[in-house]
C-alpha cells in the first residue's frame, strides 16, 4: 500500500475480524517506520475506539514505548482534539510550501467514534453563522485535503454500512486502498467492484487499489508479540543513536 503525496492516498480495513485488524494496523506503523531514511521523522496519532482513554494492555498501547517519541495514543474520548489539531496542521502546510514530515491518523474502530459520525443533515459545507466545523467536517476535510499534503488516514472500520454511517459519497472516494475481510457480495461489490470477498475464507483477506485496479489475495499476520515488538524497540532505540552520533559535530 504506498502512501504517496496525492489525493485519497488512505487505506480502510473492513470487515468484522477486529483481532486481524488490528494486527495488521499494528505492523502497518512499524512498518511505515522501517522505511524511513535516516534523517526522516513521521509522527503517528493513534485512536483506539474500543476504550474511551488511551489503551494500557495490547500492541497498541506498547507503540508508544516500541517507537518513543513519534506514537501518539488516545481513546475514542480524544478524538475531537486530535481532529482539530491535524486540521490546524493541513492549514498551516496549506500556507507554507516548504517540506513537512509524515503524519499518520490511524483509527482502530471507526464504528464506534461517534463524535467523527456526520450528521444525516450535513451536506459536507458550511453555512454562515454554523460557526467552527464539527470533528466530523474536519474528519472530512482530513480525508479531502490531507494525502496532498503529507498527512495520511489508516483505519478499520467492522461493516460497509457502518463506514457509510461516517462517510458521505465524496468522503468515501478518497479511500482509494482498501482492504477487505469476508464479507456479502453486495458490500464486496461496493466496495472494490468485485464480489471476490464473498468467497473468501476466515484467514484471508483482498488489497484493491484504485490507481492501479489491482486486487491481490493474501493471508494477513496475526497479532505481533511481545518478543518481535521488544525487538522491534531494540532495532529502532539502535538506529535513534545512530542517527545522533552521526548529527554530533
Amino acid at each position: 500500500a504506498p502512501f504517496r503525496r496525492q489525493h485519497g492516498s488512505n487505506l480502510v480495513i473492513v470487515g468484522q475480524q477486529e483481532e486481524t485488524a488490528l494486527g495488521m494496523l499494528t505492523t502497518a506503523i512499524v512498518s511505515l517506520v522501517a522505511q524511513m531514511a535516516p534523517a526522516e521523522s513521521a509522527r503517528f496519532y493513534i485512536v483506539d475506539g474500543r476504550e474511551a482513554n488511551a489503551p494500557t494492555t495490547g500492541p497498541l498501547a506498547r507503540l508508544p514505548e516500541v517507537l518513543p517519541s513519534m506514537v501518539r495514543l488516545a481513546g475514542w474520548r480524544d478524538a475531537p482534539a486530535i481532529m482539530a489539531e491535524l486540521t490546524a496542521e493541513i492549514e498551516r502546510r496549506q500556507k507554507d510550501t516548504g517540506a513537512a514530515p509524515a503524519l499518520y491518523l490511524v483509527l482502530f474502530g471507526v464504528q464506534r467514534l461517534r463524535d467523527l459520525r456526520r450528521q444525516e443533515d450535513d451536506f459536507g459545507f458550511m453555512r454562515k453563522g454554523d460557526g467552527a466545523p464539527n470533528p466530523a467536517q474536519q474528519f472530512a476535510t482530513l480525508l479531502r485535503e490531507g494525502s496532498v499534503l503529507g498527512v495520511h488516514t489508516l483505519m478499520w472500520c467492522d461493516t460497509l454500512n457502518n463506514l457509510q454511517r461516517t462517510l458521505d459519497r465524496s468522503s468515501m472516494k478518497e479511500l482509494t486502498m482498501k482492504v477487505v475481510f469476508q464479507m456479502n457480495v453486495t458490500d464486496s461489490s461496493n466496495l472494490i467492484d468485485s464480489p471476490l470477498a464473498s468467497k473468501l475464507g476466515l484467514h484471508r483477506a483482498l488489497f484493491f487499489n484504485e490507481e492501479d485496479g489491482r486486487l491481490d489475495k493474501f493471508r494477513p499476520y496475526g497479532l505481533p508479540s511481545e518478543s518481535w515488538l521488544v525487538d522491534v524497540q531494540e532495532r529502532w532505540a539502535r538506529r535513534a543513536e545512530a542517527r545522533e552520533s552521526v548529527a554530533l559535530p
